[in-house]
């Protein structure tokens, strides 16, 4: 949609995210918490490069994560101004979300919960610059 992230910047985060030490990979979950029916940009995303972005996540759960962050916030974060908590994800997931939500929408965020059900809390405040 317009004004929203586009293809190259998730492409972007993907690719800076493999140059990041990695977590440990635990079960990631897919699917998402928010629903809509506006199309996914996950499809658009070169699989090559969520490929060379991640070795603990296929490549259809690190377009899964992004998607979620990019829906939470264009549909329910900044047009509702309301905190949204994203699904459970791996460390390495985790890393790559907080990185799309902090450096495209430049929102505050913090992590909840502990082991496999440690997740994000997108909050409806920007980040102080």
């Amino acid at each position: 949609g317009a004004g929203g992230v586009n293809q190259a910047t998730l492409a972007a985060v993907a690719a800076a995210m493999a140059q990041a030490p990695g977590g440990s990979a635990s079960s990631g979950s897919s699917g998402s918490t928010v629903s809509a029916s506006a199309s996914s940009t996950s499809s658009s995303i070169p699989s090559e490069t969520i490929a060379v972005a991640t070795s603990s996540a296929t490549p259809a759960e690190v377009a899964d994560a992004l998607e979620e962050v990019r829906m939470a916030v264009e549909q329910l974060v900044i047009p509702h101004q309301e905190a949204v908590e994203l699904l459970p994800r791996d460390d390495r997931l985790l890393a790559m979300q907080a990185e799309l939500i902090s450096r495209e929408y430049k929102l505050e965020y913090e992590e909840c919960g502990e082991g496999s059900a440690k997740r994000i809390r997108i909050l409806h405040t920007y980040a102080k610059q």
